[in-house]
């Protein structure tokens, strides 16, 4: 059973299961907020959640307590891929059809593997900026999205101190 904190700890537990769910859908290496790791090569994505405001819905765990289960979350794509490469603007234009593609809810790809404590509700493009930096050589877009994340219904009841 999950306790408190593993549920809690919602950024993440949400940024590793989007990394893993878009770097499947697009074959690109994927990074996320909390990685150490430096970003050597194109094309890479970063994966980046911000949480916003509880909704103010509640929802009782196993012991009868009632508790916030349901925040406002902005998620960010950011695609890095060279621009002196011209086989990688093919890439930049795949990769970023290939996230909208993966955040469509009926694709059904925010399952309990990826995301075993929380679900994402009607995840909905919000923009996308498209940043080029010739100093540095890459086209950067960001695609950013906006739901809310939940803990899962199922999980709630069985969250233990």
């Amino acid at each position: 059973m999950p306790t408190y904190e593993q549920v809690l700890n919602i950024e993440p537990k949400v940024t590793d299961g989007l990394a893993a769910i878009i770097g499947a859908a697009t074959g690109l290496t994927t990074y996320t907020a909390f990685d150490a790791s430096t970003k050597t090569h194109t094309p890479w994505i970063e994966v980046g959640v911000e949480l916003g405001a509880a909704t103010r819905q509640m929802g009782k765990d196993g012991l009868g307590n009632w508790l916030y289960n349901q925040w406002d979350v902005s998620i960010t794509f950011k695609v890095v891929t060279k621009r002196s490469k011209s086989e990688q603007s093919d890439v930049q234009a795949l990769a970023r059809s290939r996230i909208r593609l993966a955040m469509m809810p009926f694709r059904g790809l925010f399952t309990t593997e990826r995301l075993p404590f929380h679900q994402l509700e009607s995840p909905y493009e919000s923009g996308t900026v498209e940043n080029v930096s010739t100093a540095e050589d890459v086209d950067a877009s960001e695609l950013r999205y906006n739901s809310l994340v939940c803990i899962r219904p199922d999980v709630l009841v069985t969250v233990v101190s």
